[in-house]
């Protein structure tokens, strides 16, 4: 059995699933209460911890302006115990997901999406081989990078 696996949630979380994730947010300080309780309406994917069935992180695609249009933008957070060296390869496999679950909902922008990648473990080239192509950069050494659906 695998140890983690994917539950796209896009607008399927259940209360008690929105509990655990906003928990699991302020409980490491990755975003203070308000932030989650409004951040919490924006998960896309669950990621579950098999053996313990617990949600050990999430992908959101809140949707933002940047330069005049509206994109969606894609988060990740895992838990801190959670995040190894064999989880960070997952990473592509979570941001599919993502995409997938959007592209099969009616979306409420337009079907681009934008990722934030802040995580120095996530190389330009992996990006740059995914499809990916740089869409900025700015002073905090944070690129955006662009990938139409």
């Amino acid at each position: 059995m695998e140890e983690y696996s994917i539950k796209i949630v896009y607008k399927k979380l259940s209360l008690e699933e929105k509990l655990e994730i906003v928990n699991l947010w302020t409980s490491e300080n990755a975003v203070p209460y308000n932030v989650a309780i409004e951040r919490v309406e924006h998960v896309v994917c669950s990621i579950i911890h098999n053996p313990t069935g617990k949600i050990i992180g999430v992908s959101t695609a809140p949707p933002k302006q940047f330069h005049g249009k509206f994109y969606y933008t894609y988060g990740m957070y895992i838990s801190q115990y959670h995040r190894k060296n064999t989880f960070t390869r997952k990473q592509p496999w979570i941001l599919q997901s993502t995409i997938d679950a959007l592209k099969n909902s009616k979306p409420l922008v337009s079907s681009i999406i934008l990722s934030l990648v802040e995580n120095p473990k996530i190389s330009h080239k992996l990006m740059l081989r995914k499809g990916w192509t740089i869409f900025d950069n700015d002073r905090f050494k944070n690129v955006y990078y662009i990938k139409l659906t």
